[in-house]
């Protein structure tokens, strides 16, 4: 971790980065949020494995545990001065107190003399890539216990498969919004190609724009009637189409020339040239 100290508040310790701990907890916007069946399989299954009656998923914040899942306790949260957890947040090894009443830290805790009434608890931190540990997967039992080398690599796996889960939610909301940026910039870009073209569209003069390779691009309603052609009739062929021998034949060369050069010469110069019609006629 980004270093932990045993600064305390309340009578339990504080981490030294705790501003940036609670800023990393924040990011995941998932406090207060509905149960939610993948954190509930996994409370489930470290109850199963470790022969536990109760599993949580706990989250620290200022001033409370807060359980995202909480399977064989009925309470969503408890102040954070009497959690267990905010004791195991200070390490990044599973914290396990076979029995609460002879380690005093715990002993007088209202968790340990009152419901539900702890005596065994082992407190996996949950770690972000990052180093700030959010909370615990922590299994209890109201009997002393202990867990074998197994068990505590178990416990320790699933609290890291709580975070992949975390860090997946919060790139898939990542993506989520940048499809919708995506989204609204792509209706944005179509709603001005449709002004444009209306703009284009309706002006009385034969505008044509195309591609360096020549191939018509805009064919607007003007020159449809200047040319006689439907726009479906020329979008996708080369402009020479629309000139006679042996213009159409110098527009190529000209073309060629402003491709492999770059200089512009003729192209982009206003210049007057005949026109053919779709019946073959010429026009200035």
């Amino acid at each position: 971790m980004h270093g932990t100290g045993e600064k305390c508040y309340l009578g339990i310790p504080i981490p030294e980065n705790e501003t940036l701990r609670i800023d990393a907890l924040k990011r995941y916007d998932i406090l207060d949020t509905p149960p939610d069946a993948a954190f509930d399989r996994i409370t489930r299954i470290a109850a199963a494995y470790l022969n536990v009656p109760i599993a949580l998923v706990s989250l620290v914040d200022e001033t409370r545990q807060w359980f995202k899942s909480h399977h064989g306790l009925e309470v969503t949260e408890t102040p954070r001065d009497i959690a267990f957890c905010a004791h195991a947040i200070m390490g990044d090894a599973v914290m396990v107190v076979p029995d609460a009443t002879g380690d005093p830290r715990f002993a007088d805790n209202p968790l340990v003399t009152g419901e539900p009434g702890v005596r065994f608890y082992a407190g996996a931190p949950l770690r972000t890539r990052d180093g700030f540990n959010l909370g615990t997967l922590c299994a209890i039992d109201r009997v002393p216990g202990n867990l074998t080398g197994e068990q505590l690599g178990i416990l320790d796996d699933l609290a890291c498969l709580i975070i992949d889960e975390l860090e997946l939610r919060i790139a898939g909301k990542r993506a989520m919004e940048g499809a919708v940026r995506s989204a609204r910039a792509e209706e944005a870009l179509r709603e001005a190609h449709e002004q444009t073209r209306a703009i284009v569209d309706n002006v009385i003069d034969g505008i044509i724009a195309i591609r360096a390779d020549g191939t018509i691009e805009t064919f607007n309603a003007a020159a449809e009637n200047l040319f006689g052609y439907a726009r479906e009739e020329v979008i996708g062929n080369n402009v020479k189409m629309l000139m006679p021998e042996p213009v159409a034949v110098e527009h190529d060369r000209y073309i060629q020339n402003y491709v492999d050069t770059g200089e512009a010469r003729i192209i982009g110069i206003g210049r007057e040239v005949e026109g053919m019609r779709k019946d073959g006629a010429p026009f200035p």
